[in-house]
This record gives structure tokens, C-alpha cells and sequence, in this order.
């Protein structure tokens, strides 16, 4: 997983547009706006508050590279002090809410 996140880091830094952020624009460029509302959606439905623990919070779309045992889109969640999450289960975990209502709700 370390070396997923920096490999898209790296492709970030060097601006290249691998497969992901090619389908990304054909999903429209506010891909990673749209996840992060997802997220706040899923918090709320977990029981948190969406907007006050989301500000400064951030995603980005990221692809696993082919050959590999898994291909394919994913997104990280950073944190407004940097902490990087894989998941929107595991952000709602971090804030200690409820998993079964989210993934009830979902």
C-alpha cells in the first residue's frame, strides 16, 4: 500500500495523467469534489457532522498500476493535518462512528 501511495504521489509531483485521471475528466474534472461530498454524505449517515470534521480535508483520485495484483481507480482522504485515510470506512472509524448505519443507509 506504501508503495500505491507513492507512486501516486509521484505522478502527481511530475503531472503525468495516467488511465484514472483520463476517466476522471470523462466523469467531469470535479470528480474529487464529488467523492468528498460522498464522504461527508457517509459521515452524516454514520452519525457524525459532516461539514465541521471535513474542513480542510481533501482527495485525491489515485490508480493502481496494471500488472499488478489489483488495478484500478481509488481515492485517498487527507486530513486537514495531513493524516492520509484509504477509505471512507476508515475515516468514519477515526471519528468513531457508527459503521452499520452508514453502510445501512448506503
Amino acid at each position: 500500500l506504501a508503495s500505491d501511495l507513492a507512486a501516486c504521489v509521484r505522478r502527481s509531483a511530475a503531472g503525468e495523467q495516467g488511465p484514472a485521471a483520463k476517466r476522471a475528466r470523462h466523469r467531469g474534472p470535479r470528480c474529487e469534489e464529488e467523492e468528498l461530498e460522498n464522504l461527508r454524505s457517509f459521515l452524516v449517515e454514520c452519525g457524525g457532522e459532516g461539514d465541521s470534521v471535513l474542513a480542510g480535508w481533501s482527495v485525491k483520485l489515485c490508480v493502481r498500476p496494471a500488472g499488478g495484483k489489483v488495478a484500478g481507480d481509488y481515492f485517498l482522504y487527507y486530513s486537514g493535518t495531513g493524516r492520509v485515510f484509504r477509505s471512507r470506512a476508515e475515516v468514519a472509524r477515526h471519528y468513531k462512528l457508527d459503521l452499520e448505519a452508514g453502510h445501512r443507509a448506503a
